[in-house]
């Protein structure tokens, strides 16, 4: 859903896991943790053992004022995201845009910092 509109900087823990900012329908300015694994239930596993967490994630995070927060499982994509969400459109005004992309910017390093010792360690407790 977010694809043509945005920027995926995979994660060096698995190639199924990625971070993006990206633009979408007539008003959304995304930040996402992408899951898509090549394993459905693999995928399902990293984003529960997360969602479990999920209190304490969106905490830490600083997103600015009232963070919209979207987390999804979609089985029938077998992929996950957990995003989030504030006003924003690539025909806003330049200074507008500049600071929904400076937003992006400051935001995709955070996701990273939380996210990423989650992942590495829900990865390390698979069976080979």
């Amino acid at each position: 859903y977010y694809g043509h509109t945005g920027r995926l900087f995979p994660s060096q823990l698995n190639d199924g896991v990625g971070y993006s900012a990206s633009l979408g329908g007539k008003n959304d300015a995304w930040v996402t943790l992408h899951i898509q694994t090549d394993d459905n239930d693999l995928t399902k596993r990293i984003f529960d053992e997360l969602q479990t967490d999920q209190d304490q994630i969106e905490s830490s995070i600083d997103a600015g004022p009232d963070p919209e927060w979207d987390w999804r499982r979609y089985d029938r994509f077998s992929f996950a995201s957990i995003s989030i969400r504030k006003d924003g459109s690539i025909d806003d005004p330049p200074d507008k845009l500049e600071e929904t992309r400076a937003w992006m910017l400051d935001l995709l390093p955070k996701l990273k910092k939380v996210f990423d010792p989650r992942l590495a360690e829900i990865l390390r407790e698979l069976p080979e």
